[in-house]
Parts: structure tokens; C-alpha cells; sequence
């Protein structure tokens, strides 16, 4: 399997009011590919659906990395990783997406943000605030280096959330400014911005940041009740 991973939108339906931002990689899931094929000499039951039969992928993914070595083990360490957290086995879905962050080329810095960034969604729901964050970091950077400003901005939107809640609000605001800047179109940079500046007392900019979301999804009933 060749395909390359999609970035997530970032997506924090309940960021900054509610605990925890569920929507970037549909907690891991969107930054890997739906389904987990296996080569023909592992299995010939075809690709497993990791959301669907997160088990039977998990398997089909163990198999494959018993034939793989080195950078072909990132598919499938991808598959488990998808599949693992479709289980809510967040640790362990952690782990899968470092290992196959690890097995990247370093000649291709953005795959390593992108499988980075789903181990930092990983660790987030399993509820290890501080390894998220760090996992952040290390993705954006990499996603930086990867000359990937999309990726980087998506990476710079779930940023913003724990950046926030330890009280640093400067970064977090620069994170999100970063975001809107590179992904002038996805309107949930804009949705979480206007939440970020009501936070801040920021009315006025929350006013612009909520109609421009509301220009860019209309129908999206979150910003409705902003």
C-alpha cells in the first residue's frame, strides 16, 4: 500500500468550552488511509476496513509487518495504529503511529509529521496532556520542514487547544493565526479562532472570525450557536 496520508482537518467542535477536541483525524483515524490492504503473500482475503473490523485490520496489519522491514513497515504500522483507535486503545495506537513515524525516511519530513500528529491525538485521548503537546511540536516541525504549510497549519490548530490550557495563550493565539493563514479556506480555523477570542474577551474579533466561518459552512449548526 502506497498511498499517501490524507492531512486531517482539525476539527474542535468543542474547543475551547469542552474538555477535549475529538474532530482532527477523527481521533487519529482520518490521517491514515480508511482501509488496510495486506500484499497477496500475507493474505489473499483482500484490505480490511480498519473502522469497520478494526480486529480482522489488526491482524491483516501483523501479518503484513511480519514480511516488512525498515520503511515498509509504516503502512502497516499505520493500518494498527487506525485500527487501535477505532478500539480506543489509545496507547497502544500511540505506539504503532511512533513506530511507523520512526521507520519514515528522514528525506520525507512531512509523512513523519502527518504519522506524529495522529500519535499526539493518540496520547491526547489517553489522556497524557503533556506527550500530546510534545508530539505536537515535533510534528509541526517536521511538517515545517517538510516544506507542507497545510499540514503545518492543521498541526498548528490542534496546537492551539493544549497550548490554551496551560495557559499559554500567546502561543496559542500565534497557532491559530498561523492556522487561519494557511488554510484561509477551512472554516473550522475560523470557528475555533472566534471561540478562542470570545475566551479572551476578544468580542469584536470573534464577531469577524464567527461570520467568516459562517460564509465558509453555512450549514454547519456549531457556528449557529456561536
Amino acid at each position: 500500500m502506497n498511498e499517501r496520508i490524507d492531512p486531517c482537518p482539525a476539527a474542535a467542535a468543542d474547543w475551547p468550552d469542552g474538555d477535549r477536541r475529538r474532530g482532527t483525524a477523527d481521533s487519529a483515524g482520518a490521517f491514515a488511509p480508511r482501509r488496510c490492504g495486506r500484499p497477496q503473500t500475507a493474505a489473499s482475503a483482500g484490505d480490511q476496513a480498519a473502522d469497520e473490523n478494526p480486529l480482522a485490520a489488526i491482524e491483516g496489519a501483523e501479518e503484513w509487518l511480519k514480511l516488512a522491514k525498515g520503511s515498509a513497515t509504516v503502512d502497516p504500522q499505520l493500518c494498527r495504529g487506525t485500527a487501535l483507535s477505532a478500539l480506543e486503545r489509545w496507547d497502544e495506537a500511540e505506539a504503532a503511529y511512533l513506530a511507523g513515524r520512526d521507520a519514515v525516511p528522514a528525506s520525507d519530513p512531512a509523512r513523519r509529521a502527518q504519522l506524529g500528529a495522529a500519535a499526539a491525538i493518540a496520547a491526547g485521548e489517553a489522556g497524557a496532556a503533556d506527550r500530546e503537546l510534545t508530539l505536537l511540536d515535533e510534528a509541526h516541525a517536521d511538517a515545517l520542514r517538510g516544506n507542507d504549510p497545510a499540514l503545518a497549519g492543521h498541526i498548528a490548530l490542534d496546537r492551539a487547544s493544549p497550548l490554551n490550557k496551560r495557559g499559554r495563550t500567546a502561543d496559542a493565539a500565534a497557532a491559530l493565526a498561523e492556522a487561519r493563514a494557511a488554510l484561509p479556506g477551512f472554516y473550522q480555523a475560523w470557528l475555533i479562532s472566534a471561540r478562542f477570542s470570545r475566551q479572551q474577551k476578544q468580542l469584536t474579533e470573534a464577531q469577524q472570525q464567527i461570520e467568516r466561518a459562517a460564509d465558509l459552512m453555512p450549514v454547519d449548526p456549531e457556528i449557529g450557536l456561536e
